[in-house]
């Protein structure tokens, strides 16, 4: 048997990553890849990409492109880029350099079962390997929700290193990058007086920045931290220059993204409380600035918001409804559920469509849900004024989360306050889709011509057809049944 069928498609992927000192396009990746491992597929190369889509890092590659066709190896990318850890007092007192969740995730050997603790090496300046014990410390942390649990933090004494240096407490250790792969770093120290904090904070911009375009170019709603931080790296415009904060407290003070450990995702209003309320805020204060009615200035309450609004699937029926920037979500739904004839004993949800950086995704912002009677998130109480919508925006409206009722509203246009009609009651339909009706066949059989109203659930089920009726002719031909309104 040959060498080239000994190799299965992982074996030669990481073959060929070994080998490489440069970035290279996907294509010629694959063709190399394809020159050491026999496929009898009819696009081989379809398999290899789809194994870099799921686990780019684990094969020592990133994407360093918005299309994904150009690949950076690891080993050669992250060669020289520097890395900065704060000391805590706890570090000074154990004399050790303990690592954190965040240490290990970026990482590409890292999974939650793997332990990556063994595999780390440590040069000083001179490239020196540092004797390494491994430390444990057990501490007693304060839960969000006020309880106790204890918690082990793994790491390594350096004690003669922590001496050398004379570390305190908010000094930072920095990892400059020996072997990516390995992972090997050589340590360097920065007082905490000599920090450059104008520097730090562009570096902080840079790199919070390009993760954010990661995301808003990815396939989902998600950037893998193993891909994501190493490929943030690469495309900075120094990338072994002076370094910026740790990568978790760069995301954890943007508003935008949050940290799921192994995740970067795009951030809610639940995600912003709990980020903040680690960060030492007190929790009376967030909630109650999270829960607080806001005011809108005059000229902002008094806008008319007009909005297209037709079922997703049905789109040739639809209602222009208006409504006043100081109406809430409450107001909408009750409106949107007039307006369309559904029952008023469902729920009702609101999602802000927003468009993904410069691609054609869009991802969905909850609103806002509505109670059939009144009760609701904090959401259903917010105006249409706080949304910042502009014209041309999307909000997917669902109505009962059973059936699934999908609606598109697509902002068609605002009129200032002054334009407002003085005695016009907010909100209401101003316009509608020229009704297509459909006709009774049961009045059709008696020779008359009535508009049916209704549908029959229960007899188009078991028909496999719509069963259509007028109201007279429900109540004699489907008393007992299940029957919907219809809506022309």
């Amino acid at each position: 048997m040959t060498e080239t069928q000994q190799l299965s498609r992982s074996e030669a992927m990481a073959q060929v990553a070994t080998e490489l000192t440069e970035s290279i396009s996907f294509d010629e990746f694959a063709e190399r890849v394809l020159a050491i491992w026999s496929s009898n597929a009819k696009r081989p190369k379809d398999g290899i990409r789809n194994d870099l889509r799921h686990e780019t890092a684990r094969y020592g590659f990133v994407f360093i492109d918005d299309q994904r066709k150009q690949l950076m190896p690891l080993r050669v990318g992250m060669q020289g880029v520097r890395l900065r850890h704060i000391v805590t007092e706890q570090e000074v007192e154990e004399q050790a350099l303990l690592l954190v969740p965040s240490d290990y995730a970026m990482l590409p050997g890292y999974n939650f079962t793997g332990n990556l603790l063994n595999e780390f090496q440590f040069l000083d300046t001179n490239h020196q390997p540092l004797h390494l014990e491994l430390a444990t410390v057990t501490s007693t942390e304060i839960s969000e929700l006020g309880g106790e649990y204890e918690t082990q933090t793994h790491g390594f004494r350096l004690a003669a290193w922590f001496a050398r240096h004379h570390v305190q407490a908010g000094d930072s250790i920095i990892w400059v990058v020996d072997d990516w792969m390995v992972p090997r770093f050589v340590l360097e120290y920065e007082a905490a007086a000599d920090r450059n904090e104008t520097l730090i904070a562009a570096r902080n911009q840079e790199l919070v920045e390009l993760l954010y375009h990661q995301l808003e170019h990815a396939s989902d709603e998600r950037i893998r931290v193993k891909d994501a931080i190493p490929a943030a790296h690469m495309r900075m415009r120094e990338p072994q220059g002076y370094p910026g904060d740790p990568w978790e407290q760069v995301v954890q003070l943007d508003p935008r993204i949050t940290c799921w450990v192994t995740d970067i995702r795009y951030a809610t209003d639940d995600d912003n409380f709990l980020d903040r309320l680690r960060a030492g805020e007190a929790e009376e204060e967030l909630e109650a600035e999270f829960q607080e009615d806001i005011e809108l200035p005059p000229a902002e309450a008094g806008r008319i918001y007009q909005f297209k609004c037709a079922f997703k699937h049905r789109k040739g029926l639809w209602r222009m409804i208006e409504i006043q920037g100081d109406q809430t979500l409450e107001d909408f739904n009750h409106i949107l559920v007039s307006a369309f004839n559904h029952e008023w004993d469902h729920m009702g949800g609101f999602w802000q469509r927003v468009r993904r950086g410069n691609t054609k995704r869009f991802r969905e912002v909850e609103m806002g849900s509505v109670a059939p009677f009144g009760e609701g998130d904090e959401g259903a109480y917010r105006q249409i004024g706080e949304f910042g919508l502009e014209i041309g925006d999307e909000i997917k409206y669902v109505f009962d989360f059973g059936d699934w009722h999908e609606h598109v509203l697509k902002l068609v246009g605002i009129l200032e306050a002054d334009e407002a009609e003085a005695d016009a009651d907010y909100p209401r339909v101003v316009a509608q889709n020229k009704p297509r009706y459909k006709y009774c066949p049961y009045c059709k059989e008696a020779g008359k011509k009535t508009v049916a109203t209704y549908v029959c659930i229960d007899c188009s089920n078991e028909e496999q057809r719509d069963v259509l009726a007028c109201e007279d002719c429900v109540a004699e031909f489907h008393e007992d049944h299940y029957v919907d309104e219809l809506v022309y």
